[in-house]
């Protein structure tokens, strides 16, 4: 299952969650954080996203959009949150060559109780990007 949105709903989706309160199952991350990407995250972004914004497939990012609680005090933030030309909404998680325990676990945990996102995670390794986990 996907969930479709139009660049108005996409833009409405986001207003609604700015300044949620913390109990919310999904909120976004206050824009008064100071984000910053790593090179593993910083080199997808210049080797995929754009290219693919480019060539018209993706027509809208951005990193570390929204922030989801797992459970009590625990939560997961995707690194992008991704609009496909067709309207598709998708999270990506960026990883390199080593992949600990617990960032699969979340990972796996969010598709799971979030299942209405497309999920998929990346990782660079030996100079290639591949997709790992599409859920």
């Amino acid at each position: 299952m996907s969930l479709r949105l139009t660049p108005e709903q996409y833009n409405d989706l986001v207003k609604k969650n700015k300044g949620a309160e913390s109990t919310n199952q999904v909120i976004a991350v206050p824009a008064a954080k100071k984000l910053r990407m790593n090179k593993t995250e910083a080199r997808y972004l210049n080797e995929k996203l754009e290219p693919a914004r480019h060539d018209g497939l993706v027509t809208h990012f951005e990193f570390e959009m929204l922030k989801f609680r797992l459970a009590g005090s625990t939560f997961y933030t995707p690194d992008f949150g991704v609009v496909m030309a067709d309207g598709q909404f998708e999270l990506h998680e960026i990883k390199g060559g080593w992949i600990q325990e617990d960032a699969m676990i979340k990972f796996k945990v969010a598709a799971e109780k979030y299942p209405f996102f497309n999920w998929k995670m990346w990782q660079y390794k030996g100079g290639v990007w591949t997709l790992i986990r599409n859920l």
